[in-house]
């Protein structure tokens, strides 16, 4: 499994992470080419080498030429949405603007739906996000890490996405973790005490703007974790359920897409039956703890329910890595799980499949087992 560590040794902000992304071997061209994809004119990303401190680093400027737009939170959904970006970085921006809403209503005192974005608003946010997500699959990193945040004069909106994270305060006289900087880390990474193991392959350093007497930069470090690991510690996660008694079989699974739209890590439908022998769904998800308010927005919106259960569950997922094989149907995605040191389990990636049995026109079966084989 290929992991990566954010060392924010000098804050960590949306042009830091591209320059240690870029740094540490993402090819400028690839994420320029992927980020054309947004549909979205008026940007151009400069890249240069710089010195901060005496430390060797990549600077990375996005240039934004378009007019002025303030933008609401579905009005960048919409776009990233409405992209050519891989489903896992679309999620994974969506994650993150979603992070920055919840963050920047509670500083005014506003529904995260109504909030109105300026300059993370902005297309240069919207790259320096999109951009992050499209550089974690460029270099195929299965999980992220971050360090202790190194903060300087937090903005009120910045400080809400911090809350519950670990932090040490270095006053170097500016502003040196930006809202945008800080939801990727909240929203993408996890936050390990130390730093975790593994076999480092690359290193990237990426340069803020600021010269100060300590190194204005953001260290990645990538590597390969022990494949002997047997899993990751147990998690809290937030189970939110309802009873449904007035959805259509149709409206119930368009529920399902909206739902994992949001946020969740898992949703399933239990049949039961009601009072007065009405059947029912039981309309049960999985969420991360924090990071629950979309998808309660969504759990009303398409079900109607007058209320949830919510409570807490702990969650052990094994350690995985996604590897592509090649077949005589193509390239297939297979992920691996291990635990107890072991490898237990292969399976190929359903849409992969699919596809490529639709296209070559032979069984779902046939196809599964190629992707076993190689």
């Amino acid at each position: 499994m290929k992991i990566a560590y954010l060392d924010c040794i000098g804050g960590i902000s949306g042009d830091m992470l591209l320059g240690a992304f870029v740094d540490a071997g993402v090819d400028p061209k690839q994420l320029r080419d992927e980020l054309a994809k947004l549909n979205l004119a008026g940007w151009e990303i400069n890249v240069r080498a710089v010195r901060k401190a005496g430390v060797a680093a990549t600077k990375v400027d996005v240039i934004d030429n378009s007019e002025p737009v303030e933008r609401k939170l579905l009005d960048i959904l919409k776009i990233i949405a409405g992209s050519r970006l891989s489903g896992r970085a679309k999620k994974q921006a969506a994650k993150v603007f979603e992070t920055l809403a919840t963050a920047e209503g509670a500083a005014h005192g506003q529904v995260p739906a109504t909030v109105h974005f300026h300059e993370v608003g902005a297309v240069d946010a919207i790259i320096d996000v999109t951009g992050t997500a499209v550089c974690l699959d460029l270099l195929d990193i299965d999980r992220l890490y971050v360090s202790t945040i190194t903060a300087s004069r937090v903005a009120p909106a910045t400080a809400h996405i911090l809350n519950g994270m670990a932090v040490t305060l270095y006053d170097v006289g500016l502003e040196n973790v930006t809202p945008t900087g800080a939801a990727i880390a909240k929203t993408l990474a996890e936050q390990p005490a130390a730093l975790p193991p593994m076999t480092l392959r690359q290193v990237g350093y990426g340069a803020g703007d600021a010269e100060t007497d300590q190194p204005n930069v953001l260290r990645l470090m990538v590597g390969d974790a022990p494949t002997e690991a047997v899993g990751q510690p147990d998690e809290t996660v937030l189970l939110l359920e309802s009873n449904i008694d007035d959805l259509s079989p149709e409206a119930v699974a368009y529920a399902m897409d909206r739902l994992f739209g949001a946020g969740a890590l898992d949703v399933w439908f239990t049949p039961v039956v009601m009072k007065k022998g009405r059947p029912a769904y039981v309309v049960s998800c999985l969420c991360e703890t924090g990071k629950d308010a979309a998808i309660i927005d969504a759990f009303f919106r398409e079900t109607g329910t007058l209320g949830l259960r919510i409570s807490n569950v702990s969650r052990l997922a094994l350690h995985r890595e996604t590897i592509t094989v090649t077949t005589e149907f193509g390239d297939l995605r297979v992920k691996k799980g291990w635990f107890g040191g072991g490898l237990v389990s292969i399976r190929p990636e359903f849409e992969d499949v699919a596809a490529a049995a639709r296209k070559h026109s032979r069984s779902f079966k046939e196809v599964y087992n190629a992707a076993l084989r190689d």
